[in-house]
């Protein structure tokens, strides 16, 4: 009785799967993996610490609360942001004035330890070209063939005093 209640559980379960066609249900489970990957640095309790580079315990909402970065006219300063290995998902400046700071560069390195695999680091290079305090604000999302986001499934705000 027990192994029947089985057979009929496993055939509601997929019953649906056999209108699919097959190439629809590789097509959905491959979009499932792509964004569950997307998420894979932001999951679990280690992180790297974008000053020292080392592995940490802290999360990345805390280390976020102390983005402030003091720096002076025309001495050039990186943001570097941690991301997964991901072709289709990635780290964009999506808010700077450029009275205040000019976005001289940005790429991706490695991570300073090489024992972290799955990673890479975004920078960003400003020139900051006028005195005073602004904002800065880089999304994590998706990229579209026009590469800029096309949703933004995380954000990361900075402070900068130019002085």
């Amino acid at each position: 009785m027990k192994s029947g209640v089985i057979i009929i559980s496993l055939m509601l379960f997929f019953a649906p799967l056999q209108f699919a066609s097959v190439g629809d249900l590789i097509n959905d489970l491959l979009k499932f993996i792509q964004k569950f990957l997307a998420y894979l640095p932001f999951i679990g309790d280690r992180f790297i610490d974008e000053e020292t580079g080392e592995e940490t315990d802290e999360a990345i909402d805390d280390a976020e609360s102390k983005n402030l970065k003091l720096v002076k006219v025309n001495e050039s300063f990186d943001i570097e942001l941690q991301q997964p290995l991901h072709p289709a998902y990635e780290w964009k400046c999506i808010e700077h004035d450029e009275n205040y700071l000019v976005l001289i560069d940005e790429g991706l390195k490695a991570p300073p330890d090489s024992s972290i695999m799955g990673v890479t680091i975004k920078y960003f290079t400003f020139d900051p070209v006028k005195r005073g305090e602004t904002t800065l604000r880089f999304g994590y999302g998706e990229i579209g063939l026009n590469e800029k986001i096309t949703s933004i499934t995380r954000e990361v705000e900075y402070t900068v005093k130019v002085s």
